[in-house]
């Protein structure tokens, strides 16, 4: 044995990285290995007893362990808080001992343990299929990509909801996980229908106990996109519950997204625009203040610096908000629609019209470039652009055509960004006119 700890083939055939069949043909070398073994001590310990009846006492043995591992490793389905992946692992895991199982003579244990990995595997296929269909749509709904399989269209007409009803009589410890993927799923059909999105939210502080910390970030994360999409639609009395929700998570201590390296997956700058929209300026300062250390070390120092413009804005601080958007780097596409349409905003603010009518020219060219975005914000900051170059012609003649034709491109455009700054200008002008 001394010998093998310092021979470098040795070492060097452990550190490989072997294929999941060598693994299982390894495994039955060594099951053969074990049985000769055990016949053989037990054959020298009590001699002249039948090898078969050794053996067979032996592996009957062996198959109880089996087992009881079995029922182990399947019960981690529930007794384990879920996370995404949970059910693959445990189904290949119990299914190898299920096999060794299923080698044994007690039909009893064999008619139980069939009944288990069948049940649980009828689990796994629903969960797998809502899994697979809500991560589809909801990639439609924020892409748009062309595509329309016809296993989608036929996996679709399950009768889901029937579905988990009859597992839940079979498997009824696994219900909060599958009625979960099964309201996201109904989620995932409409994304903007508020009572769906709150079917989801009430079913996880529900369920709460049973989710792993990094599955909560994923149903939030999911929850929060459902929201902008509503708020990016004009629903903007979604606010108040968005930002509830976002609290309700940081008070859980579920920040892990915030470290995300990818813009689309980090919610970091909707934070602070969302509490801001609420007035809720000393929340968002207070938030950028504790939470920017956790942003990737690519982007730290740009996001807390354009939060922090936000907020000066916010506080009509516009010079201030120019000095902040001045220290940013257009690093992806979000910080480039953030930077030109705080800064159109700011001059509009001043009164420079001018820098107004450049920085949309930019804007405007800018968008032509902008890759890996989904196409409703390049829409919505399309509107933008055509909204303010409509609204700077109105403070250049004062005709009441032009007000108008604002008024109606507002209400008409279903994608428009900074919707509610537009119509406080618009409300301004009609105050004073």
């Amino acid at each position: 044995m001394e010998n093998l700890k310092d021979n470098p083939d040795f070492l060097g055939y452990l550190r490989k990285n072997f294929s999941e069949r060598t693994v299982w043909n390894t495994l039955s070398e060594v099951t053969k290995l074990l049985e000769k073994f055990l016949e053989s001590k037990k054959i020298i310990s009590d001699s002249g007893i039948d090898k078969d009846s050794n053996l067979l006492h032996e592996f009957n043995g062996r198959i109880r362990s089996h087992y009881l591992y079995f029922k182990k490793e399947l019960a981690r389905a529930h007794t384990v808080k879920y996370y995404h992946g949970l059910f693959e692992e445990v189904y290949k895991r119990s299914f190898l001992q299920y096999q060794l199982v299923a080698r044994g003579l007690d039909l009893k244990i064999l008619s139980e343990v069939d009944n288990m990995i069948t049940n649980f595997y009828s689990a796994k296929i629903i969960l797998d299929i809502l899994l697979l269909l809500k991560e589809d749509k909801f990639r439609k709904h924020i892409w748009n990509p062309d595509r329309d399989l016809a296993i989608q269209s036929i996996l679709s007409r399950i009768d889901f909801r029937g579905a988990i009803e009859i597992l839940k009589d079979t498997t009824p410890e696994l219900y909060p996980v599958l009625k979960m993927y099964y309201l996201l799923y109904n989620l995932s059909l409409d994304p903007v229908n508020l009572p769906a999105l709150r079917d989801v939210h009430f079913h996880l502080v529900q369920n709460s106990k049973k989710f792993s910390d990094r599955f909560k970030s994923e149903v939030y994360f999911t929850m929060f996109n459902c929201y902008i999409m509503m708020k990016n639609k004009g629903q903007s009395g979604v606010n108040r519950e968005m930002f509830s929700m976002m609290k309700e998570k940081l008070n859980a201590g579920i920040i892990n997204d915030l470290q995300n390296e990818h813009n689309e997956d980090n919610h970091f700058r909707d934070y602070v625009i969302i509490a801001l929209s609420l007035d809720e300026v000393e929340w968002a300062s207070d938030f950028v203040e504790r939470y920017s250390h956790l942003l990737p070390e690519s982007r730290k120092d740009n996001e807390a610096i354009m939060c922090k413009a936000f907020i000066e804005f916010k506080k009509r601080e516009f010079i201030l908000a120019l000095i902040h958007l001045a220290e940013t780097k257009r690093i992806d596409s979000m910080n480039a629609i953030d930077y030109y349409s705080m800064f159109i905003k700011c001059h509009f603010e001043l009164g420079n019209s001018d820098e107004c009518s450049m920085a949309l020219r930019r804007f405007s060219e800018s968008l032509k470039h902008i890759k890996q975005i989904p196409d409703n914000y390049i829409v919505g900051s399309q509107n933008f652009i055509r909204v303010m170059s409509k609204l700077l012609n109105y403070t250049a003649d004062r005709t009441a055509e032009h007000l108008l034709d604002i008024e109606l491109l507002i209400n008409n455009s279903a994608m428009l960004f900074e919707r509610k700054w537009l119509l406080s200008k618009i409300s301004e002008i009609n105050s004073t006119r």
